[in-house]
């Protein structure tokens, strides 16, 4: 994982999440390899389950609907 995010200076790295605890986790796991500062800038922490940005469409939904 390290590589990832030493690879590109530059880079955004959306990373998704499924409840509270999972976030706390990754946050403290990410900030131990790459430091707090870079973790600020670089890493965006998403709810898998964002009915805008997240990664799972609930199947009532018109977007899943449209697919």
């Amino acid at each position: 994982m390290k590589h990832v995010f030493l690879s590109n200076k530059n880079a955004v790295i959306n990373i998704y999440y499924h409840n509270e605890e999972a976030q706390e986790r990754l946050i403290n796991n990410i900030t131990d390899i790459i430091g707090e500062d870079e973790v600020m800038t670089k890493v965006q922490l998403r709810y898998q389950h964002d009915k805008e940005r997240g990664i799972l469409i609930p199947q009532n939904s018109q977007v899943a609907q449209s697919i």
